[in-house]
């Protein structure tokens, strides 16, 4: 009816598999008076947005996107280096700065929290001899702050360890400990994992980031599953960076932005692409150029 709003929560409306949006018939509605007065006393909910839009229509993915307001945080692909050609690291570094990229995501697993064996601070001390950029250091480690000051010393100017390796007694200290080295601080978690147990301590991190497939391997199909915890964590904190990791191409790039991901691992899509720096900057103004 003319003069009502419809409030859809779009972020948790877009269907996970990559369909449509319906709007019900018997929706939340709140008069065009009352949708300003949440709106202007900010008690909308992060990562919803309000529009008009008659009962029973059926939205198509890029419609429900389009109506999304603006990403509040600037995106940024991060290339995965487990998927660069190691035996020329240094062109494949030298490749991500020519396509654009400013962080490089360096994975670091070691055979027991994850099934398969990497590399470790050597091979970081390398990188860093060869490249300004910086370093985003991913620890899939039983035993992570055991490695922490190696890998800092290294050159890691970001270490993320998994909270399943730290565990919640010990995070507390294990986030003191990465802040004392000087690098920054991320919080990992794996797909089954519930972030909001964890959220006490977002505030004293520089970024979290969901494992979208299950740690271990590249190449992995994206689980749709874990969009929700993107979402919860956006929803309750508006400022913090967003990074998610497995299975991110053009086809879920859409999906995990409009979700609030706003920092994007990205192996595969962006080292086999026959145009990574293409590949880069259309995900990363891909907000944009929705609108």
């Amino acid at each position: 009816a003319q003069g009502r709003a419809i409030r859809i929560a779009l972020h948790e409306s877009l269907d996970d598999a990559g369909g449509g949006l319906r709007v019900p018939a018997q929706a939340d509605e709140t008069s065009d008076q009352e949708h300003g007065q949440q709106r202007d006393g900010q008690t909308q909910r992060p990562g919803t947005h309000c529009m008009q839009v008659p009962h029973g229509v059926t939205l198509s993915k890029g419609q429900a996107q389009a109506m999304l307001p603006p990403m509040a945080l600037p995106v940024t692909v991060l290339p995965s280096l487990l998927s660069a050609d190691f035996t020329r690291l240094e062109a494949e570094l030298e490749r991500c700065a020519v396509a654009g990229a400013r962080i490089l995501h360096v994975d670091v697993m070691d055979g027991h929290f994850v099934p398969n064996l990497t590399i470790g601070p050597f091979i970081v001390e390398a990188m860093r001899r060869v490249t300004t950029l910086h370093l985003d250091v991913h620890l899939m480690m039983t035993d992570p702050l055991r490695y922490i000051d190696d890998f800092r010393k290294a050159g890691a100017d970001a270490i993320t360890i998994h909270v399943e390796a730290v565990g919640p007694r010990a995070m507390t200290e294990a986030i003191g400990r990465v802040r004392d080295t000087g690098a920054q601080v991320g919080l990992a978690f794996n797909p089954d994992t519930d972030p909001e147990l964890w959220f006490k301590h977002f505030a004293n991190v520089d970024l979290v980031m969901f494992m979208t497939v299950y740690p271990g391997f590249g190449g992995q199909a994206f689980i749709p599953q874990t969009r929700k915890s993107i979402r919860a964590t956006r929803a309750a904190f508006p400022e913090l960076p967003i990074q998610v990791d497995g299975g991110i191409n053009r086809d879920t790039v859409p999906l995990v932005l409009a979700d609030g991901a706003n920092r994007l691992v990205c192996g595969n899509a962006f080292f086999k692409d026959p145009d990574p720096a293409g590949f880069l900057t259309w995900a990363e103004n891909f907000a944009e150029q929705r609108q």
